[in-house]
């Protein structure tokens, strides 16, 4: 396990994802994958105050190795 530190905790959220490049949390608290190798961006809607994602589904495919993830507006995306 990464050590991080006191008061801090470090928990399995996904795993079995291809390629993995970049994760980014979302103003409501979703997190967002960007899965190079399988071409697809996912997103996984968290609970609250838990690792265990609620809901798992991808949100984008189809894609061509995603890499960058922006939220448009930054403050409410669409």
């Amino acid at each position: 396990m990464p050590k991080v530190p006191e008061g801090f905790k470090v928990d399995l959220v996904a795993s079995g994802i291809e390629g993995p490049r970049v994760i980014r949390v979302a103003p409501n608290g979703d997190l967002f994958v960007a899965a190079s190798n399988a071409n697809e961006v996912h997103v996984f809607r968290m609970g609250k105050e838990s690792a265990e994602p609620e809901e798992h589904e991808v949100f984008a495919s189809g894609l061509n190795q995603p890499y960058g993830i922006a939220f448009d507006p930054l403050d409410n995306p669409q």
